[in-house]
């Protein structure tokens, strides 16, 4: 009998294993999950795209090797410097781009520190940046902006100031003009440190599950999941392709 296993289930043990390199990062790409999710809801995005972002979010950071890296990206000016912007979502599309099922989550993941004003630019221009990257973005600068232990209502007013200042410049506006919608509700902000952010984010994908069931399948998305774990340090780079190899010995 095939055994069938959720792809969001997957991916959500990838993300846990991402955030638990720092306790600064727990529970980080959940979040930017959620608010991606209901960001794209409101904009309109279809059953499909939504999806996509929500995988993407919740992978976003796989390309950060380093726990200062992590924590970098966790401040919300990210500066103009390129290089140090788009290397880690570069390394994540390279880690996603050969899983048939993660494919489309990695194209998101290798723009997703790309600004607004940049899409034209010389070294973007013949690219066709896909608009979940824009979401996954702005998701992101919005966690990096809440101060985790202070009341989060308190804090919204001076969030949507800050998002909207930047409308245009780094952020989509048709984005950004979605995420003022919905952040006149409550709900939208409690939601989003909620400790329950698994339960809300299993809800919002269920419509939408999509089962691995083939094991041809299964060995990429393992793949993937090694990569994660060792390659956080140079002296577990390989440990896991070494236990592999000795267990089929």
């Amino acid at each position: 009998m095939e055994h069938k296993i959720p792809l969001l289930d997957i991916v959500m043990t990838f993300s846990n294993a991402i955030d638990l390199v720092s306790p600064h990062m727990a529970n980080h790409q959940k979040r930017v999950a959620y608010i991606a999710y209901s960001i794209a809801a409101e904009m309109g995005l279809s059953k499909t795209e939504k999806a996509y972002v929500v995988y993407a979010s919740l992978l976003h950071d796989c390309g950060a090797l380093s726990e200062d890296e992590k924590l970098k990206a966790l401040r919300y000016d990210l500066g103009e410097n390129r290089i140090d912007r788009y290397s880690h979502g570069y390394r994540g599309w390279i880690l996603l781009k050969d899983s048939k099922l993660l494919r489309e989550a990695g194209e998101i993941i290798k723009f997703h520190h790309v600004y607004w004003k940049e899409r034209d630019s010389f070294l973007l221009s013949s690219y066709n940046i896909p608009k979940g990257s824009y979401i996954v973005h702005l998701a992101d600068r919005i966690d990096a902006l809440i101060q985790k232990d202070s009341e989060i209502l308190e804090q919204r007013q001076e969030i949507v100031k800050t998002i909207m200042n930047a409308s245009n410049s780094l952020f989509m506006p048709e984005a950004v003009e979605a995420f003022s919608q919905i952040a006149t509700k409550e709900c939208f902000w409690l939601d989003i440190l909620s400790p329950y952010i698994d339960v809300l984010i299993q809800d919002i994908m269920k419509d939408n599950v999509t089962f691995v069931s083939k094991f041809e399948r299964l060995i990429p998305l393992a793949n993937i999941m090694h990569q994660i774990i060792d390659f956080r340090s140079a002296f577990t780079a390989s440990h896991s392709i070494g236990v592999a190899e000795s267990a089929q010995l």
